[in-house]
């Protein structure tokens, strides 16, 4: 049986993981430009 407290949880963690996977991708992405701009 499925509480609203497990309901909660789950977006909860859900929602976390999708800012680190954004901030990861983010954090990538200027490393990738930096590297880029010291090549130049």
């Amino acid at each position: 049986m499925t509480t609203l407290v497990d309901i909660a949880v789950r977006i909860f963690f859900q929602q976390a993981a999708d800012l680190l996977f954004t901030y990861q991708a983010g954090s990538a992405r200027t490393q990738m430009i930096r590297v880029v701009h010291m090549a130049e």
